[in-house]
């Protein structure tokens, strides 16, 4: 049989992994110092492997210390989860909702999807962060985000424990300043051929649907600009550095906005959204509305 942990020696060290020094954990949890030092041995010990090495004045975790704090982060999160629901004082909407945007999510479309929840839940604040979607899948499964939005769903081997939701698609179309759209209008799509381009980075979901597009139809743009900021190639766009893809369920927002012109459909080419959530029974309760009023509003843009 497996040794038990002693679930005091973890919580010394998931205070002293928090804090970075044996010094700042004894502070905040008002036992002397040696006493942790010889807990975490203990711990050390039952483990079977170190947990820290040290850097001059501070504690850093090893391999092994990373990989038990994950696990000491949930294990605790979900004792706090406990304490309320046995209390039965659980009130899940005081806390803030916290949700990832992948670099590549447009962020009109996450207003788009967040505002029927600000509606529904007018006492819920809301914190947003923008990381890269294998950093933020690690931040869901430890509970330290809610929901994450990207435009491609994660890989089956980040997603365990958490369900994915496919809120819609949108079609795709190109706009370009007034001048440059007038001149790509005649011939579309042929006419995208040498033409000026600012698009996606080459890492990002559409930007593999566009390059599927253009050889398809033997088009070779010349790419000015690439970018994983939507916004920022929208500026360029609207200084006439080059034509850029619009998500045809914000085209007329992005268009008036910075003052751009539809050119033409780039037909086939789809741009999908996800939702990514801890499992239902773990969910904060505003993460089931937000996915269902989302899905309804992409059914109602395109019927």
């Amino acid at each position: 049989m497996a040794p038990s942990i002693n679930f005091n020696h973890l919580y010394y060290f998931w205070s002293v992994a928090r804090h970075g020094s044996v010094t700042a954990a004894a502070r905040e949890l008002r036992v002397a110092q040696p006493s942790i030092s010889v807990q975490l041995k203990q711990l050390e010990k039952s483990l079977g492997c170190p947990l820290f090495h040290r850097v001059g004045r501070r504690l850093t975790l090893t391999e092994s210390g990373h990989l038990v704090q994950r696990y000491a982060d949930e294990i605790f999160r979900l004792g706090e989860d406990l304490v309320e629901a046995a209390s039965g004082n659980a009130d899940r909407f005081a806390k803030p909702l916290v949700i990832g945007l992948s670099d590549a999510m447009p962020k009109i479309v996450v207003r788009a999807l967040l505002l029927p929840a600000l509606a529904a839940h007018p006492g819920l604040s809301y914190i947003c962060r923008e990381w890269r979607l294998d950093t933020m899948m690690t931040e869901l499964s430890m509970r330290r985000m809610d929901l994450v939005f990207t435009d491609s769903p994660p890989a089956p081997a980040a997603s365990r424990d958490t369900v994915t939701y496919n809120v819609g698609s949108t079609g795709v179309l190109v706009c370009a300043a007034p001048a440059l759209a007038r001149r790509l209008r005649h011939g579309y799509p042929a006419s995208l051929a040498g033409a000026p381009m600012v698009l996606p980075a080459d890492n990002t979901s559409l930007r593999g649907s566009l390059n599927t597009w253009f050889e398809a139809n033997g088009i070779q743009p010349k790419i000015v600009i690439e970018a994983e900021d939507r916004s920022m190639l929208h500026h360029f766009a609207a200084s006439g550095t080059g034509a850029v893809s619009v998500a045809e369920i914000t085209a007329d927002e992005v268009c008036s906005q910075f003052q751009i012109e539809r050119v033409g459909v780039m037909r086939g080419v789809k741009e999908f959204y996800y939702a990514v959530a801890v499992e239902r029974d773990r969910q904060h309760p505003a993460v089931e509305t937000i996915c269902e009023d989302a899905r309804k509003r992409f059914q109602s843009s395109v019927s």
